[in-house]
């Protein structure tokens, strides 16, 4: 019998690209019905993956959109023994919408588990509820008897607050705002924002803009000043909203419409993560433009395959949520087996992947 799991990240699939090509069929601009069947294909690949080792290391689906859970007689029939810790993993229910990045933090905590033997299981915060239902379901994960926890995802400060008040040994998985009391693994922010520098200044560029409606106002005026160090001029359009993934697009698809209207058109838009950089493109392939012709694009991606689904040259800074998921499962388990890191926050790098042969730019 297939995995459920694997079926229902299938069919989302498989429904995002229908509704692609029954839109785009004529618009010959943007990528054509074999090259959403490959990107297609990419996605089913990666979601298998993760449904293999979710199977293969004794976790199975619990219920639509959400069910990840533990069965405890695979893992002890795997011929390891287990260990003597249980792990808990909290995320907000709203990455569910994007399954591969989800797979990814189950395929970097996995990765580690299979090594070290501990139990592991996973459970969503629902989001759109008050937070004293988030609370609720929090008590329900402690009571448990989880020895520590990973937070994987934004979280709202009240669950982190509890966490603190119950003493519990955890690692977040920030890629927001630093807390120096709190053990953490997040990407360099710093690290980023140069290697994109470096790069525009490669391509000899004056003029671009910053579109991530994910991250805060704080985070644009830190790349601004980078920039503004470089001689590059940078318009930022950031907000810090946390929304579904459709409502957080329908913003970057306004932003980008203003920015490409204006009279002073920017040469590059770097696009924080994979949502925004499909907003992004889509809007420029509305207007009859084209990639990296007209407007040059940096994503800033969670995934190393994110490359190979898309159908334009774009350069991409990859923060992989896998690598950070794998660092916060070993950090977690040198602090349970009472290793106290000398600084609370570990920093990680990403890289940065250029467009091999970029074509000629129309001189206007």
């Amino acid at each position: 019998m297939r995995n459920p799991l694997f079926l229902e990240l299938s069919e989302k699939l498989k429904r995002r690209i229908s509704d692609e090509s029954d839109v785009h069929q004529e618009d010959w601009s943007l990528p054509t019905l074999c090259e959403l069947a490959k990107e297609y294909k990419t996605s089913l690949v990666t979601a298998k993956k993760a449904v293999d080792i979710l199977s293969m290391e004794g976790l199975t689906y619990a219920r639509p959109g959400v069910g990840i859970k533990v069965n405890n007689e695979i893992l002890k029939g795997k011929g390891g023994q287990l260990g003597a810790f249980n792990i808990g993993v909290i995320f907000l229910d709203i990455f569910d919408m994007n399954s591969m990045i989800i797979g990814d933090i189950i395929n970097g905590i996995v990765n580690v588990q299979r090594k070290l033997g501990f139990k592991v299981n996973f459970t969503p915060i629902p989001s759109g509820q008050s937070i004293a239902n988030q609370l609720a379901v929090l008590e329900n994960v402690l009571n448990e008897g989880v020895d520590g926890l990973i937070v994987a995802s934004r979280m709202p400060l009240g669950i982190i607050s509890r966490l603190q008040e119950k003493n519990m040994k955890f690692v977040w998985m920030n890629n927001h705002i630093p807390h120096e009391k709190i053990y953490s693994v997040m990407f360099d922010k710093s690290d980023i924002y140069l290697k994109v520098v470096e790069r525009i200044k490669e391509l000899h560029f004056k003029r671009a803009a910053f579109i991530a409606p994910v991250l805060s106002q704080n985070d644009g005026n830190v790349f601004a000043g980078f920039c503004g160090n470089a001689g590059i001029s940078l318009k930022t359009f950031t907000s810090d909203i946390l929304k579904k993934d459709e409502e957080v697009q329908k913003i970057v698809e306004e932003d980008t419409l203003k920015l490409i209207s204006s009279k002073d058109k920017p040469e590059l838009i770097i696009c924080g993560g994979e949502i925004a950089t499909n907003g992004v493109l889509r809007t420029i392939f509305s207007k009859g433009l084209s990639v990296p012709n007209d407007i040059h694009i940096i994503s800033i991606a969670e995934q190393e395959s994110f490359k190979f689904r898309l159908s334009v040259p774009v350069d991409i800074v990859v923060q992989s949520f896998s690598y950070a998921a794998k660092e916060a499962a070993l950090l977690l388990y040198e602090i349970l087996k009472g290793k106290i890191p000398e600084i609370p926050i570990k920093y990680l790098s990403c890289k940065l992947h250029k467009v091999e042969k970029r074509q000629e730019r129309i001189l206007k």
